[in-house]
């Protein structure tokens, strides 16, 4: 995968999720097929947690629910991403927004995109 995966990834894993999200997107434009659906999943998860960070719930939910179902198509993995852990910690903070009518923001837990950095090993000028 392009370095702009990698740094939308740390961008997540950092609770930047705006900053994920347009990293992703960039990256996004390029790609095609399935590739481009597993990064739409990934940006529309992203901007979940941040309509989270600015206390968005209607919105969170709207792209919790595009992301999930975008990404449930790549479980267990995908590109060396932890697919079902990611969605797993979606479902969870879901039950939390959905059992509590009044709903604390601190009780949301943003979750790491485990994933294994794999080496590009192509050659340049080759």
């Amino acid at each position: 995968m392009d370095e702009r995966f990698y740094r939308g990834l740390e961008e997540f894993n950092g609770e930047r999720f705006f900053e994920a999200h347009e990293v992703l997107e960039d990256l996004w434009h390029e790609y095609r097929d399935v590739d481009r659906i597993f990064i739409q999943g990934l940006i529309q998860i992203a901007a979940a947690f941040y309509h989270i960070q600015s206390h968005n719930l209607k919105g969170a939910l709207s792209q919790f629910t595009k992301g999930s179902e975008k990404l449930k198509h790549f479980v267990p993995a995908y590109k060396d991403v932890s697919v079902a852990k990611l969605l797993e910690d979606v479902r969870e903070n879901l039950q939390r927004i959905q059992q509590t009518a009044n709903v604390s923001f601190d009780t949301i837990t943003f979750p790491q995109i485990q994933y294994t950095r794999v080496a590009n090993t192509s050659n340049p000028g080759s």
